[in-house]
Order: C-alpha cells, then sequence, then structure tokens
C-alpha cells in the first residue's frame, strides 16, 4: 500500500526559553586560554528573547572578552555538550567562527574532524592529560560535524499543532547554541541565503532578499565606502604646485 505525501507551508515557531544562571571564571585551565563556568539558577519569571536576534548578536560579536562575557551572561546556558560543562574562550570563537559558516556557505569538514583526533593520547600516563586532550579535540576539532547533526536532529523536535484553526509547528531551545542551530534550519527551510557585508569593519551577516546580490548590509555601509573610495581617488591624484602671486596687489 502506497502513501502520498502532501506539500503543506506550516509556520513554525521558535521558543527560546533561557535557562538564567551565573557565569563564573573557570580556575582549571593553562595559562594558554581562559574560561567560564555556569551554574543554572531558578528564576521565577521566564526569559524569551528573540532567537534570531541572539544570532545577530552572537556572530556579530567583535573578539573581546568583555563582550563575551557580558553576552553570556545575557544569554544564560550556551550549550548542552557534555552536560553544563566549563567552556573556554577559543571554543566560544571557534563557534561563532563555525555558525557564521553554515550561515554562508554550510560545509561540514571530515578532514578536519579526522585530523585533530589523529594527535590524541593513545596510552596516557596522565589521565587529566588524557581528558583535557579529549575535550579540547571533542570542542575544537568536530564542532562543525556538531552542528550539522543537530542541525538535522531538529526534524525530531518540531511540534505540529492547530492554532485557530491553522497548523502550527512549534519548536523550543532551551540554550543558545541549540537556539542559533534552531534559527538556522527554519531559515533553510524557508530557502534564505545570507551573506557577509563587505565592508571590512562590519561583521554584519545579512540576508539575501533578491537575487542581486548586493555586496554590503546597509545603504549606511555602502555610502560609507562610497566615501572611502571617493577620498582614496583624490588622495592618488597628483598634487599640482601653488601657484600663489608673489608680486605686489593691483590698487
Amino acid at each position: 500500500m502506497s502513501h502520498e505525501f502532501a506539500n503543506v507551508a506550516v509556520p513554525i515557531r521558535l521558543r527560546f526559553a533561557v535557562v538564567s544562571g551565573t557565569w563564573v571564571e573557570w580556575d582549571d585551565l593553562d595559562d594558554q586560554d581562559y574560561g567560564w563556568e555556569f551554574t543554572p539558577t531558578p528564576t521565577e519569571e521566564a526569559v524569551l528573547p528573540d532567537a534570531w536576534e541572539v544570532r545577530k548578536e552572537f556572530s556579530e560579536l567583535r573578539h573581546d572578552r568583555d563582550a563575551l562575557r557580558n553576552f553570556l551572561r545575557k544569554t544564560g546556558a550556551f550549550c548542552w555538550i557534555n552536560q553544563y560543562r566549563p567552556i573556554t574562550e577559543s571554543e566560544l570563537w571557534q563557534f561563532q567562527a563555525a555558525i557564521r559558516q553554515e550561515l554562508v556557505n554550510p560545509t561540514v569538514s571530515e578532514t578536519r574532524t579526522k585530523s585533530a583526533t589523529d594527535g590524541l593520547p593513545l596510552n596516557p600516563t596522565d589521565e587529566r592529560a588524557m581528558w583535557e586532550a579529549s575535550r579540547k579535540a571533542w570542542s575544537a576539532m568536530t564542532f562543525e560535524k556538531v552542528i550539522h547533526n543537530r542541525i538535522q536532529a531538529h526534524l525530531m523536535n518540531i511540534n505540529v499543532g492547530f492554532e485557530d484553526g491553522t497548523i502550527v509547528g512549534e519548536t523550543e531551545a532551551l540554550n543558545t547554541f541549540d537556539a542559533i542551530l534552531s534559527t538556522i534550519f527554519i531559515d533553510r527551510l524557508r530557502k534564505l541565503r545570507f551573506k557577509v557585508c563587505e565592508r571590512p569593519d562590519c561583521a554584519a551577516i545579512y540576508k539575501l532578499t533578491s537575487q542581486h546580490e548586493r555586496k554590503f548590509c546597509s545603504h549606511e555601509c555602502g555610502h560609507l565606502m562610497a566615501v572611502r573610495r571617493s577620498r582614496e581617488n583624490e588622495d592618488q591624484k597628483p598634487r599640482r604646485p601653488n601657484k600663489g602671486r608673489t608680486g605686489p596687489r593691483k590698487p
């Protein structure tokens, strides 16, 4: 018996319920890195930020520790990989790079995953060294793969029901990482495309709304680059000698 599938457009609502808590400096690290530990703290009022705004803020963060710390404090639990384990600053920047890659040019690097595992000690005498090496390898080398797999997993987390006679899908995220991945997944269902602003000092990723692929995220960035090019062209023009008058002025 064959089954026919119907293509039905279903709006999807994403509910990002922040798990509130505290972020404190992670002391158990070498001098080469910096990190934070998260401890969840129950709150009476639910915090429900816009997941797309959270993605935008995180993806455009400059590599500034204070800005990253403030972002973590505002958005609560970041991810649920190996529970709420401590997370390092370098890992968070790797997360950011991978997420930007997934938006602009989705890919999963199998070669990168394999090469990172080659450096793990097989018979370590120091258990802590083995744990640290494994933690860094898993966090850094397979994160693109983790992103890919988690995006696919969101297919199983969409609940479909009726709302005012209309079929509506709803999915929930309980940490920042899953919320960001949910937005990527939903945007792919919508067949949206994204691009990085070509202004060198702007990190914005913007949505392409037409077949004409504009170069800048906003009119302001486009105007600023036009002004800069104009000034560069003026600076490159040869200077004319000053032909000022040297004699007395005529009455």
